[in-house]
């Protein structure tokens, strides 16, 4: 967006459907608490987390199901699953008693195999392929270390540059593993089983973590964007290059956390600089939408984070629902039919601008099956229809001082959408 004395464009996004959700979406509920969060899951649905149990007295990990199962603990009371693989093999941490160290684990069933540590305290482990090698990250005794668990034995990865802490994350089929590797500045690493990788920043970063690899060795993750800058953008890295995935709306916190083997991410943005709501996004050819924008509009649901994505599309994550935190599970749906629902919109880039001109172009796009869109200046009186409806523009005569100028979307039965808006002071 700009906003000059010279140039005075102003292009707001419209992302408005007038079919059915994109997803239908599952309350996976707790274990007789308040609280729920979803953090894995495989390739025929299972997703697994954390949850509550009753009276919140302690958060055990948790296989979602039409029954949720508590998986058992090590005694301490934090304590969640992190990922699934496709044999129902389940990986997270659970701390000890006391709750001053926690340990790795897998759950064959609901038995929990303490994976031990590097000779530290405490391990936490956060992924799992379907050959059954972990990935995670334990404190060795001076620092914590990366470790592949493989045939029994967990397996130090080191760290970049010989030095430092490192965290792993993810893994993929081949067993490569991607994490965060801390030596004066933050690095992404891919480990590939011969050495240690650092994958770099965006523009001119130097924070940087990699949160999961697919099989086609894509990695996502987040990467401030300037030297110990706050602005943190999600990355896709592939093919020696990381590129920027931006964020949502006019965010500047955005982190990718998966991906599957059709390329599409999944994460969660704030929506304004430096604002604390954030939403859950869907990521795929370039195009970041936020998740809450492709379910059922009168579901009660905000989509706060997504943290995976399987094969088939489905995705968990955690959101709120009725004022609580807890998990979902998010279905695409095969085949949307038409409905009465109103088109979506919100606007992409700055909500307030400043010009010298006594009037501004507005201009925008919109999707989904969409009749006209309509604007007014000053924030009453009617709307006025734009020029255009795919790509729509028009010309906002200014006030001096504070205008307000809003757009809506409308269907073809009528149905209009909640107005977008931006201030635009005229001095």
């Amino acid at each position: 967006m700009k906003s000059s004395g010279a140039t005075a464009g102003i292009t707001l996004l419209f992302l408005a459907s007038i079919h059915a959700a994109s997803y239908s979406i599952t309350d996976l509920g707790t274990l007789g608490g308040s609280q729920s969060d979803a953090f894995g899951i495989n390739a025929s649905g299972l997703v697994v987390g954390r949850a509550a149990t009753t009276g919140n007295a302690t958060f055990d990990p948790v296989l979602f199901g039409s029954s949720n199962a508590d998986l058992g603990t090590f005694g301490g009371a934090i304590n969640q699953a992190n990922a699934v693989n496709s044999s129902g093999a389940i990986v997270g941490s659970s701390a000890l008693p006391g709750n001053t160290s926690a340990h790795a684990f897998v759950a064959l069933g609901h038995t929990l195999v303490d994976l031990g540590t590097l000779g530290g305290a405490s391990s936490y482990a956060h992924g799992i392929n379907d050959a059954g090698q972990i990935v995670g990250y334990a404190q060795t005794g001076a620092t914590t270390h990366a470790f592949r668990y493989q045939n029994g034995k967990m397996n130090d990865l080191g760290a970049l540059f010989g030095a430092g802490s490192s965290f792993g994350y993810g893994i993929n089929a081949a067993g490569y593993v991607v994490g965060e590797s801390i030596g004066g500045s933050i690095h992404a690493f891919l480990e590939n089983g011969v050495t240690m990788i650092d994958l770099g920043y965006l523009a001119t970063g130097n924070t940087a973590i990699a949160y999961a690899i697919n099989d086609n060795n894509q990695i996502v993750g987040s990467s401030n964007l300037v030297t110990n800058g706050t602005t943190i953008h999600a990355f896709l890295y592939q093919n020696g290059a990381m590129s920027d995935l931006g964020a949502l709306s006019s965010g500047n916190n955005a982190t990718a956390y998966a991906i599957n083997n059709s390329s599409q991410i999944v994460g969660s943005s704030n929506l304004t600089a430096s604002g604390a709501t954030y939403h859950a996004f869907l990521s795929q050819g370039g195009q970041m939408t936020d998740l809450n924008d492709l379910i059922p509009a009168n579901s009660g649901w905000v989509l706060n984070s997504a943290r995976a994505i399987n094969a088939a599309g489905q995705i968990a994550g955690s959101g709120t629902l009725n004022g609580q935190t807890r998990a979902f599970l998010l279905t695409p749906t095969a085949s949307p039919t038409p409905s009465s629902e109103p088109p979506r919109i919100y606007v992409n880039g700055a909500r307030r601008v400043t010009t010298t001109r006594s009037s501004v172009r507005v201009e925008g796009s919109v999707g989904g099956t969409v009749s006209a869109v309509k604007y007014r200046v000053g924030g009453k009186g009617s709307y006025r229809a734009a020029r255009g409806v795919t790509g729509w523009r028009f010309r906002a005569k200014l006030q001096p001082g504070r205008n307000i100028v809003q757009v809506i979307a409308v269907g073809p039965t009528g149905n209009a959408s909640r107005p977008a808006k931006v201030v635009i002071i005229r001095q």
